[in-house]
C-alpha cells in the first residue's frame, strides 16, 4: 500500500477554529460525491479543502470514491454483470439484524 501523504501538524488553536468553521464530515462526504458529477463551487471547494486539514478520514474518503469512480469510468463492461446481482433475502435479513444491533 503506498503511504499517504503526511501534512505537517496543525497547531490546537488552528484545528480548533478549523473545526469551527468547515463543514462537517457527513457534508465534506456529501461534497465529495457530489464533486464527481459537477463541478463544485469555488466556495465548497475551499471548505472541503479546509475541512482536509483537519480529517484525514474525509481526505482518505475522497480518494477511493475518486478511484472508483475513475475505474467505472475506464473499465464499465466489467462491472456490467454485477448489475443483475441481488442479495438473498437471508443476507438481507442478516445485514437488517447487525444494523439494528450495532444502534
Amino acid at each position: 500500500m503506498a503511504e499517504e501523504h503526511k501534512q505537517p501538524r496543525l497547531p490546537n488553536w488552528l484545528a480548533q477554529w478549523l473545526g469551527r468553521h468547515t463543514p462537517s464530515c457527513q457534508e465534506v462526504v456529501r461534497l465529495a460525491s457530489e464533486g464527481l458529477d459537477r463541478k463544485l463551487t469555488w466556495r465548497e471547494r475551499v471548505n472541503v479543502r479546509l475541512h482536509f486539514w483537519i480529517c484525514f478520514l474525509c481526505r482518505r474518503y475522497e480518494h477511493q470514491v475518486a478511484a472508483l469512480h475513475q475505474g467505472l469510468s475506464r473499465h464499465p463492461e466489467s462491472f456490467s454483470e454485477c448489475s443483475e446481482a441481488t442479495l438473498s433475502e437471508e443476507d438481507k435479513a442478516r445485514l437488517k439484524k447487525a444494523c439494528s444491533d450495532h444502534r
